[in-house]
């Protein structure tokens, strides 16, 4: 269970993050193939109302966080518990990405700047 914590125009997006995730697991896919033949998802969402409670209440914490500044987080970071390994906690801060298609700064292809 994780959240993300963002700001325009602070720190990275959510496309920076994934991005970031996918060449970190370099799951040696082929050109063209998706992401789910290396890494299967459940055709359902394993939730019930603890794990669903849990979630809200990281949701809230996050906000509170950006809000009031207590503690001091910079945006553009996912961070949140892993539930099915208890203690392995989850962190993700990568820095913005120049070629981002939703964040960058870098034109796009075929754009003249």
């Amino acid at each position: 269970m994780s959240v993300g914590v963002f700001t325009p125009g602070r720190g990275a997006c959510w496309e920076c993050l994934r991005s970031a995730e996918i060449e970190r697991r370099d799951l040696r896919l082929g050109p063209g193939q998706d992401e789910d033949v290396a890494s299967p998802r459940m055709p359902w969402n394993p939730v019930n109302a603890v794990t669903a409670g849990l979630s809200g209440s990281l949701l809230a914490h996050a906000a509170l966080m950006l809000l009031c500044g207590i503690p001091a987080t910079e945006p553009g970071c996912r961070f949140g518990l892993n539930l099915v390994v208890p203690g392995d906690p989850v962190m993700q801060r990568s820095p913005r990405r120049p070629d981002c298609p939703a964040c960058g700064t870098l034109p796009a292809r075929g754009e003249l700047p």
